[in-house]
């Protein structure tokens, strides 16, 4: 018999459960599948908050080393850690650690061997040059900082400033610098105005430079100390939040596009020969960056439910991500990776576009199973610092191999076009979330999800509008229906949910979870068979699928309550990928499976409430107001 492998099956069950309604103020829908878990807000520094040129060993002898070394980061934790309780404390720098070590086993960078000592804030933000080294005109402040975070003296060089005779002069305050590291990463549990901004948990950017390739040496990360969660189910979602804000300091910002280098080291948008920087755009905050890292292409025929539109999107161009993304979606036209077009200042431009990167970690916000992909490590090396190691990357299945009309039209075209062909509109989505918890499988069979097409109190925007009629909606109602992820376009798609009671989260909808699986019931396995097909086994029988979508009706009892449902077949094709396996699909009588039938005498409906063990007061007035019948699949292994 073959590996275990993850069906869905679909069972109607009595269930006093408190499903995840999520009610959410302003234009947002009344339910959600799953609250977002992280909203991004990174915030591009300001140019007086960046130091540059941050002297280590020469720049000519740097720029002829090989990118070779493992990154080593230099993790600092201010004092505001000790705030937390131990416990939280423990769990967030075991997170940290954690991060910090992938990105030291993924990146690598040009070895050096001193210490890095990093420059100290000049008064007023008055700097000069003088030999290519850097002078403050009215001497140093007394602090220096990265982010909110004070930097140690310790870690200071000394204070190079111009004295009241106009001649250059140096403090000798230096301190000892940080030996053994390529990057300083200052943490601190603040909570500062930003940690109330959408549900973040954690932000972080650059703050230093060095001055022979403009690296970033120096950045902090500040995390939400009343944000952070102790519940297990969310481990791994601060993980991933840690992992990507330390990549928005590392260099994935729009803040630092302007800065990157081709592979031999030469900057790929031209310098300003005073001061050796590309074009700062004050209304804007950030350096300007060239065609030759970002530009802007035009979608002519954009198709809309109002009609065709022009769209412009912005893309890195730079060589290793277009490679990485035409292998992606099987598009060898595609022009790069499409980044975000919504958000403010911070989450535009600095993450890739959600609709096409769904689930990658470094879109703007998390909804599920985050991944750093092969797309992410390539954008790393194409800044000119780091190396990468590619097989660190993490599997990214959205968009996978469904080619240029999934990644340069819209998704009401794809879904459009597949409806007319009477065919799957997956990855996306056409069932509205209503009064019961209608459930689908994730593609990968994985997990539970939900469709999260949802009602807004507000019509959608005419441009994310991709409905002409839904099931069990109001036609005057339709304007006002869309996908709750609202940086994905709108564009509705299955999404993994979790149960909450309250406001606690009791448990994800991963198939991995053992909460998920009933007693004495399960799905034993599978076999291919080259006169059979697919094969699958219920409590040790064989029942064969014989075409895609056939029912295996299965009924059983648990803990005195009745359940129904079906085995949903997936293609055998998609199990068992061998040539010569599967033969033609046929369409037989659908297979029933009376599990334990003598003992089934229980209707699918509510039985007395003071029959067996749910008979206390407590229990009788919960089950009164919350008991309903439910559709939902569940994945057994």
């Amino acid at each position: 018999m073959a590996p275990e492998v993850v069906f869905c099956i679909k069972l109607c069950a009595l269930l006093i459960l408190s499903p995840v309604f999520v009610h959410v103020k302003g234009n947002h829908p009344h339910v959600l599948p799953q609250a977002h878990l992280h909203t991004c807000n990174h915030k591009i520094p300001k140019e007086k908050e960046v130091i540059h040129d941050v002297q280590l060993e020469p720049i000519h002898v740097i720029r002829k080393r090989s990118v070779d070394q493992n990154l080593r980061i230099h993790l600092h934790l201010d004092q505001s850690l000790n705030n937390l309780p131990k416990g939280l404390r423990d769990l967030v720098q075991s997170k940290i650690l954690k991060a910090i070590a992938y990105w030291e086993d993924t990146l690598k960078v040009r070895a050096t061997r001193v210490p890095i000592r990093l420059n100290r804030k000049c008064r007023n933000d008055n700097v000069i040059y003088k030999d290519g080294q850097r002078y403050c005109l009215q001497g140093c402040d007394p602090v220096t900082t990265c982010g909110d975070i004070q930097i140690p003296e310790d870690h200071l060089q000394n204070c190079q400033y111009v004295n009241s005779s106009n001649g250059f002069s140096m403090i000798n305050n230096a301190g000892n610098g940080v030996s053994g590291a390529d990057f300083i990463l200052y943490v601190a549990t603040l909570s500062t105005q930003r940690c109330f901004v959408d549900q973040t948990i954690a932000y972080a950017a650059h703050c230093q430079l060095e001055a022979a390739l403009d690296r970033p040496v120096a950045g902090y990360f500040c995390l939400c100390p009343n944000a952070i969660s102790t519940n297990r189910h969310e481990y791994e979602i601060l993980l991933s939040v840690l992992k990507h804000e330390i990549l928005h300091s590392l260099g994935f910002t729009a803040g630092l596009y302007a800065f990157y280098r081709d592979s031999s080291g030469q900057p790929l948008t031209a310098r300003d020969p005073i001061n050796n920087k590309p074009p700062y755009i004050p209304s804007i905050g950030i350096h300007q960056w060239s065609d030759k890292v970002i530009k802007k292409f035009t979608r002519n025929n954009w198709k809309l439910k109002s009609g065709t539109s022009v769209k412009t999107v912005d893309m890195i161009i730079t060589p290793n991500v277009v490679r990485e993304a035409r292998l992606h979606f099987n598009c060898s036209t595609l022009e790069g990776a499409e980044l975000e077009d919504q958000g403010l200042n911070g989450t535009a431009i600095t993450h890739w576009e959600k609709r096409v990167f769904e689930n990658e970690a470094m879109t703007g916000t998390y909804t599920q199973n985050p991944v750093i992909s092969r797309i992410t490590l390539a954008l790393m090396e194409d800044t000119g610092w780091y190396s990468v190691d590619y097989n660190n990357s993490e599997e990214l299945e959205w968009g996978a191999d469904l080619g240029c009309d999934f990644v340069q039209k819209s998704c009401f075209e794809w879904i459009e076009t597949r409806q007319i062909k009477k065919g799957d509109i997956h990855p996306f989505c056409n069932e509205v979330r209503q009064g019961s918890l209608d459930t689908d499988c994730t593609r990968n069979r994985k997990a539970v999800a939900l469709c999260n097409l949802g009602r807004f109190e507000t019509k959608v925007p005419a441009k994310y509008q991709y409905f002409s009629s839904l099931e069990g909606v109001n036609p005057k109602e339709i304007e006002m229906y869309g996908g709750i992820v609202t940086l994905a376009d709108y564009c509705p798609f299955l999404q993994e949910f979790v149960w909450k009671t309250g406001t606690e989260i009791m448990r994800g909808s991963r198939c991995s979870n053992l909460e998920n699986s009933l007693g004495n019931y399960s799905l034993s396995g599978y076999s291919c068979e080259s006169d059979t097909g697919l094969t699958i086994y219920v409590r040790g029988k064989p029942h064969v699928c014989h075409y895609e979508g056939q029912l295996i009706s299965v009924q059983f009892m648990s803990a005195d309550w009745l359940h129904t449902g079906e085995i949903i077949c997936p293609a055998c094709s998609e199990i068992c990928p061998d040539d010569g396996t599967c033969p033609a699909e046929q369409k037989p009588v659908v297979t029933v499976d009376s599990i334990e039938a003598s003992s089934l005498k229980i209707p699918c409906s509510a039985k007395s409430f003071m029959y067996g063990p749910y008979n206390s007061p407590i229990v009788i007035l919960v089950a009164a107001n919350l008991l309903y019948c439910m559709i939902i699949y569940f994945c057994y292994r």
